[in-house]
């Protein structure tokens, strides 16, 4: 859970890395960015988590404003404007500092691409080991 309990550090910036250094967090922004998935969907997205630490995560984030707290239509998880947002500028980081990665060690950085919104889930799953060098 994020927690800010020392005013000094009552930052934009710190909050927001707060959010982004946890393990699982920034993940689930990016895949409920892309389109809304149920918890089934989400453990295969992120094989590695188990349930406890996704229902976790998700509670954490619809505490920050960032996901919607209440399911869509479909029983699915969506984002608020704001978590949008975040997940936005975080990718765009994300795909920054590989870049700069990629030129400390003189490699023609890939270039990232996300899949259709309608791909399949063993597509996405698949795909989720691509984002493995951006999020780890």
């Amino acid at each position: 859970m994020l927690i800010m309990t020392n005013a000094t550090n009552k930052t934009g910036i710190n909050f927001a890395l707060q959010v982004l250094s946890n393990e699982w967090q920034p993940r689930l922004l990016f895949w409920l960015g892309f389109r809304p998935f149920d918890e089934t969907e989400l453990q295969q997205l992120l094989p590695n988590a188990t349930d406890t630490t996704i229902e976790h995560n998700l509670t954490c984030l619809q505490k920050l404003g960032i996901m919607n707290p209440i399911k869509d239509d479909d029983h699915k998880w969506t984002l608020t404007d704001a978590g949008a947002s975040l997940r936005d500028l975080m990718f765009s980081l994300c795909i920054w500092g590989r870049h700069q990665i990629d030129d400390e060690e003189d490699r023609i950085p890939d270039e990232i691409v996300e899949p259709e919104k309608q791909a399949s889930m063993k597509e996405l799953v698949a795909y989720g080991k691509t984002l493995d060098k951006y999020f780890h």
